[in-house]
């Protein structure tokens, strides 16, 4: 009974298995009665891959915390 945000790296978009991967673990936390949500870090302007730690440390903390709040 609470709200889980899950964020994959920005592959999660192209990449079939890390979706799969997304999708599973938020299917498995709403059967166990949570509120998923999904946030989404997009990719480098040169097509890079972000991760959290990538992107916080690119954009910052304010930056994580506008998508965290657009899922």
């Amino acid at each position: 009974d609470r709200t889980v945000t899950v964020c994959f790296d920005s592959d999660a978009a192209s990449n079939p298995g890390v979706r799969w991967a997304e999708c599973h673990l938020a299917r498995t936390l709403a059967a166990r009665g949570a509120e998923v949500r999904v946030a989404r870090l997009p990719a480098e302007p040169d097509g890079s891959k972000n991760g959290i730690d990538d992107y916080i440390v690119r954009r910052g903390p304010e930056a994580f915390g506008a998508i965290l709040a657009a899922a």
